[in-house]
């Protein structure tokens, strides 16, 4: 009797609504890399998959995707699978709150297992612009939009390297004498600053992975430029080390809230949201009822509003004013200049 003919395998580049479990086994059995992109994270976050009996399990096996790793998954009821030369990549959005609630249900393993310093690496915490965002005609063209949209579909066009298994091949790419000067630069630099009193000394797990970023984006622009042939240039890597520096930065901003009380969180909220509204109205004063109704979740009610703003108060960092029958907080101009 004849067997059955390998089914083809089907192109499945993204993923929204999926568990870990099921990203894994559609890269292990199916396409080879894929990416989960979502604009409601909340979905990722909050789905059943990261409930208390699930989450560290589903943690390590999204940490193994996003190393590139190796992992063999064994089931009863449904046939195991081997996870092996497999590629993920994962873009979310998400709520501060969706956020926060997780962190608070999931407690230390996010953190602890490794998958904040990974997931939450290229992060990037705007403040608001509503209030700002005035009507703009739309441009007739987008040339450089339409040109790197012509330069990623000739990319996904190209066949993938994999082997007999499925898995895949990839190609590797080395630093230039240049490049590789500069990354161990960056490399050592960092490195210092993960010592006490230095400035990544609380987040040693995020920024202890800041060279292997450059790395992969330095990487990246490469292939963007000239495809997956040729050395990284230096060019390439110091663009990687700006945005890896910034968003250092931004995972520091982040961080720092999730450490502490949730006074002291709602605190920092307050403050950043304080600095963004008063720049908006061009004043150092923000009504207290503008913040009531407009500011962050966390601070809506009375109670919550009066705790975060005594600790400003204590540090320095904001003043409860009365002008007639109206009240305000007034931000310390030090604040708004970025001074403090």
């Amino acid at each position: 009797m004849r067997s059955a003919p390998p089914a083809p395998s089907v192109p499945r580049p993204l993923y929204a609504d999926a568990t870990p479990e099921a990203l894994a086994h559609g890269l292990a059995t199916g396409w080879p890399a894929g990416g989960v992109l979502s604009v409601e994270a909340g979905a990722v976050f909050g789905a059943h998959a990261m409930g208390a009996e699930t989450i560290l399990r589903n943690l390590a096996l999204l940490n193994v995707l996003w190393d590139g790793g190796e992992i063999a998954i064994d089931r009863r009821t449904k046939p195991s699978f081997q996870l092996h030369a497999r590629r993920l990549s994962v873009g979310l959005m998400v709520q501060p709150e969706t956020l926060w609630a997780f962190l608070g249900r999931a407690g230390n393993l996010p953190r602890g297992s490794g998958f904040l310093a990974r997931f939450l690496f290229l992060i990037a915490w705007p403040s608001s612009t509503q209030g700002t965002r005035a009507y703009r005609p739309p441009p007739s063209t987008m040339s450089d939009v339409e040109k790197f949209d012509a330069r990623i579909r000739d990319l996904l066009d190209q066949p993938l390297a994999t082997n007999a298994q499925g898995g895949l091949t990839p190609h590797v790419l080395e630093l230039s004498p240049e490049a590789r000067r500069d990354w161990i630069a960056f490399h050592d630099a960092i490195e210092a600053e993960l010592a006490p009193e230095g400035r990544f000394q609380d987040i040693r797990d995020v920024a202890s992975k800041a060279a292997e970023n450059v790395a992969r984006l330095a990487a990246l622009f490469h292939a963007l430029q000239h495809g997956v042939h040729g050395e990284i240039g230096a060019c390439d890597v110091q663009a990687a080390l700006s945005l890896v520096d910034w968003h250092l930065s931004e995972s520091a901003r982040l961080l720092a809230s999730l450490g502490v009380s949730p006074q002291m969180a709602a605190a920092i909220r307050l403050e950043d949201w304080l600095r963004t509204e008063a720049r908006a109205l061009n004043s150092d004063r923000v009504p207290t009822r503008h913040i009531l109704q407009r500011g962050p979740n966390c601070i809506r009610l009375d109670e919550s509003f009066r705790n975060a703003l005594v600790i400003l108060i204590e540090r320095g960092r904001a003043r409860l004013e009365q002008i007639g029958r109206r009240r305000y907080v007034a931000v310390n101009p030090w604040l708004l200049s970025g001074t403090l």
